[in-house]
Parts: C-alpha cells; sequence; structure tokens
C-alpha cells in the first residue's frame, strides 16, 4: 500500500545519492561552512531589520527599479511560470527520465509503489531546486528587508514563500508529466489543451496590450505570496495567509500526481543515456558530416563539436536567436515601461540555465568513451578544446538572443555588441564546464565498473555550473550595460577586451584541460 513514508524514503535515496560528492571529506565540510554562512547573514538581516528598521526604510526611498512596481512584478512572475508549465506540457515526453544508472538499475527493484517512486521523485526534485537556489535567499533577505521598509516578520516569512514557491512549480511540472504518461495514446490531446491555452493568452494580450489575465490567474498565488514580501502596503497577516494556502495548492497538486501516477507503469522509467545515445548528435544535417580524418584531432573536433553544431543543437541556437528578436518586439508592444537592463539580465541568466543543462549532459557523453581516447594516439587537448568550444558558442548563443531582443525592444543599434561582449563570460563557462566535469568524473567510478566508461555525474555538479555562469552571465551584461552608458566607443574597446580575454581563458584552459583527461587518473 502507497504511503507517504514510502514516498520520502525515495525522496532521500535519490537525494543522498546525488549529493554524495558532499558527504565525504572536504567537501563535507566546505558545505557546513555554507550552509552555516548563509544561515548566519540571513539572521544578521533578520536581527538588522528588527532593530534599525528606519535605515532600510531609508535605503528604499532612493532604490528603485525602472519601470516596475509590485503588480508588474506579480503579473510577470506568474506569466512566466504559468508559460513554463504550458511549455512542459506541449514536450512530447511519452517516459521519465532518470538521470543515474543506480536509479534505473536499483532503485526501480525496490519494493516500492509507482504512486510512492513518482511522488518521491517530484519532491527529490524540488529539493534539488532548493539546493541550487538557497543562495539567494541572502540577497532576497536583504531587498526584502529594503522594499518593505525594514519589515523584519516579512523577512522571516520569506523562506517559507521562497520554498513553497519552488515546491509548487516542481510538483505542478510533475503533475503535467504525470498526467501525459498517465493519458497514454492520448497524451496528444492535453498537448492540444496547452496549445489552445497558449493561442488564446496570445491573442488576449495582443488585443488588450496588457499581460492577459489568462497567463496570470494560474500561478497567481504563488507569485503573490513571494512579491508581498517585499511590499509595504501588504501585511505581515495577508502575506502569512497567501503562504498559508500556497501550502495547501501545494498539498492539492501533490494528492492529484499521487492519484494519476498509479496510471504509471514501470516501463515508463527510461535511463537518460537511452534517451541521449537517440538525440544527442541528430540524424538529419549532422549524418552527412564526414568524421574521418587523416588527423586524430580533427576527428574528434568533428565529432565532439562539429557535427551537433549542424544538428538539432544548431537548430535550436538559431531559433533561440530568432525567439530573442520576436520577444523584444512583443515586450515593446505589451510592456513599454520595462527596464532594458532587467531584460537583458532575465533573458540571459534564463537562457543560459536552460541551455547549460543540456550541454552539461552532452560534455558528460562527450567524456564518457575516455578510456578509449586514452588507448589511441590522439591529444586530448582537442578534446578539451572540443568541449570548451560546443558550450561557448550556445552560450554565446544565449548573449545573441538577449542581444536581438534588446535591439528589436529599444531600437539601439548598440545592443548587436553584446554577443561580441560576453566572449569572455561564454569562454569561462566553457573552460569551467569542462574541467569542472572532467574533475569529477575522473573520480566518480572505476571504468570497469559501466560499459560507457563513466556513470554520469551528481546532480550537484549541475548545480554548480549553473550558480557560476547564471552570475558570470549578469555580470557581463551589466558591465556591458555601464560601457553603453559611458558611450559607444567605451562599447568597441569593452567588446575588444572582452574578446582578447576570452581568447586567453580558452587558450590557457583548454591546455589545463587537457593535461587533466591525460594525466589525472580515478586512482588519484
Amino acid at each position: 500500500m502507497c504511503s507517504l513514508r514510502g514516498a520520502f524514503t525515495v525522496a532521500r535515496y535519490l537525494t543522498m545519492n546525488s549529493l554524495g560528492v558532499l558527504r565525504r571529506g572536504r567537501a563535507r565540510v566546505a558545505a557546513f561552512l555554507l550552509a552555516a554562512l548563509l544561515a548566519g547573514l540571513y539572521a544578521l538581516i533578520a536581527v538588522l531589520a528588527a532593530y534599525r528598521g528606519d535605515a532600510f526604510a531609508y535605503a528604499r526611498r532612493s532604490l528603485s527599479v525602472q519601470g516596475l512596481d509590485k503588480r508588474s512584478a506579480v503579473e510577470t512572475l506568474a506569466a512566466f511560470q504559468a508559460l513554463s508549465l504550458a511549455v512542459v506540457g506541449l514536450l512530447p515526453r511519452t517516459e521519465l527520465t532518470v538521470s543515474e544508472e543506480a536509479e534505473y538499475e536499483v532503485l526501480l527493484t525496490l519494493p516500492v509503489t509507482m504512486r510512492e517512486y513518482v511522488l518521491g521523485r517530484t519532491l527529490h526534485q524540488a529539493l534539488q531546486s532548493l539546493a541550487v537556489q538557497l543562495v539567494f535567499l541572502v540577497p532576497g533577505a536583504f531587498y526584502a528587508a529594503v522594499f518593505s521598509a525594514g519589515n523584519a516578520a516579512k523577512v522571516l516569512l520569506l523562506p517559507a514563500s521562497f520554498f513553497l514557491y519552488v515546491v509548487f512549480t516542481e510538483v505542478a511540472a510533475g503533475l503535467v508529466n504525470t498526467a501525459k504518461l498517465a493519458m497514454r495514446g492520448k497524451a496528444w490531446a492535453l498537448r492540444a489543451a496547452f496549445l489552445a491555452y497558449l493561442v488564446a493568452s496570445a491573442a488576449h494580450s495582443a488585443v488588450t496590450g496588457t499581460v492577459s489575465p489568462l497567463l496570470v490567474y494560474p500561478a497567481l498565488l504563488p507569485a503573490s505570496s513571494l512579491v508581498h514580501c517585499f511590499t509595504v502596503s501588504e501585511s505581515v497577516g495577508q502575506v502569512a495567509a497567501e503562504t498559508g494556502l500556497l501550502g495547501l495548492a501545494v498539498a492539492a497538486l501533490v494528492a492529484a500526481q499521487y492519484a494519476l501516477a498509479g496510471f504509471v507503469s514501470p516501463e515508463d522509467v527510461k535511463p537518460l543515456s537511452e534517451k541521449v545515445r537517440r538525440l544527442r548528435l541528430g540524424r538529419l544535417v549532422s549524418a552527412r558530416i564526414k568524421t574521418y580524418s587523416s588527423s586524430p584531432g580533427a576527428s574528434v573536433l568533428r565529432v565532439v563539436f562539429l557535427r551537433p553544431l549542424v544538428g538539432a543543437q544548431g537548430a535550436l541556437a538559431v531559433a533561440g536567436a530568432v525567439a530573442g528578436w520576436l520577444a523584444g518586439v512583443a515586450a515593446r508592444a505589451l510592456a513599454p515601461r520595462l527596464d532594458p537592463l532587467s531584460l537583458a539580465v532575465f533573458a540571459v541568466v534564463f537562457s543560459m540555465m536552460v541551455i547549460l543543462v543540456e550541454l552539461q549532459l552532452s560534455v558528460q557523453e562527450d567524456f564518457s568513451p575516455l578510456w578509449l581516447y586514452r588507448s589511441v594516439p590522439v591529444d586530448l587537448r582537442y578534446l578539451a578544446l572540443a568541449s570548451s568550444l560546443k558550450v561557448f558558442v550556445y552560450s554565446l548563443a544565449s548573449f545573441l538572443a538577449a542581444g536581438l531582443l534588446l535591439f528589436s525592444y529599444t531600437g539601439e543599434r548598440v545592443y548587436l555588441l553584446l554577443p561580441l561582449s560576453s566572449v569572455f563570460a561564454s569562454a569561462t563557462a566553457g573552460v569551467a564546464t569542462t574541467l569542472l566535469v572532467a574533475l569529477v568524473m575522473s573520480k566518480r567510478r572505476v571504468v570497469r565498473y559501466s560499459s560507457r566508461g563513466f556513470y554520469l555525474v551528481e546532480d550537484a555538479l549541475a548545480l554548480l555550473l549553473l550558480a557560476v555562469s547564471a552570475s558570470l552571465s549578469a555580470l557581463g551584461v551589466s558591465l556591458f550595460e555601464l560601457a553603453a552608458a559611458s558611450g559607444e566607443r567605451y562599447v568597441a574597446l569593452y567588446a575588444l577586451s572582452s574578446a582578447v580575454a576570452g581568447a586567453v581563458v580558452l587558450f590557457v584552459g583548454v591546455g589545463v584541460a587537457g593535461e587533466l583527461l591525460e594525466e589525472r587518473d580515478v586512482a588519484q
């Protein structure tokens, strides 16, 4: 009989497996110190808000975000969450994908029901999302204290609201995926319903010139609960009531997923490695690229870098650039008061978070036959270069999409230089991804334990990469805006400096990563 205890056991198993790297030695101590530091900083902000609220109230008068008020913040956040769920509903997903071979081979042999497994898996994904986003709580506490004019109670309510917001997002997405699996052959009807919802919302927004209530109302409660922690006029009682209602909504979504999970079969669970092998390199244009060369290094570059670039991944990058330009046109028509800097940071960080998850999996797959690369006379710097270039190019594509978005939104040609100005951030993301994946995978498993060479890396690696890359992306856009405010000459100088620095990072980083792949063994 299914029980919550079984679901919590599954969630605990998956979470501890993902955080295995942080459970040993210095990594465990570092994780503990980081958690203590974050908790201490948060407590300090809450105490300062309680005893020096007047200072935060003064700061509020001098700190403002152009074109953004609480209503637009709630509408934007709610619409974004509704759109994200609609995209999940439209994806032709026909199975539950597990990232770890251990989960696929071991967990499904344990005496747990599919309801326990599906619910526990959703709770694990919520905990995983919380882990990567906990670092935002400290700056969030500061801004909550400032924008609420030193309201310490709202600062203390923020973690609960934030936690429920993240859980609501994950559980809602899990519910949509479970519904598609439960409907099986009729899942097309659910996708058609989501498509009709998007068309109706877009048409209503175009007619009214505002964000359609159809996009706002589905996620209005979680957005309001979170945003109202940063306001003055809403009382603490109202925020507490909204947070409580959000908790009830999460419980209702969990119950709905529990009911639908009974119609899911263990055969619907597939390992990510199987899906990656089907989709990673593409089968249309990329199949025509000749991979053989008399130079082993050139062959590696063709297989790892060039073939995906002219396949499905390259098509997605082009589609992202077009979507960025169209998004700028739509934003100019529907929300002409938005701050360009805030718009650019949001666009770049969001696209980078989506792209880097895919790219990290791609790099892991590139490195999985490392034992084979070591057995042939090939310089592994070519493998490091190909992987770094892959991340570099697709990261650059996200800045291109943001630049086209800003150009179509503002009409200022200077934003077309944003991709060139982001070379340093993109190169750093590429080298960091290659180095971190190589470092962790070389210590993860002994080669003989897997026919593919290595198992997939813990999800903690993805969280670290996302945090680093998102910070670099936001910093790159902010520096570009600072240069743009000083004049076009400064933008050109900044773009040139970024390009030179990016080239140096790639040159040095690829050499270090190549040596790491050559010399570091699992025994070390």
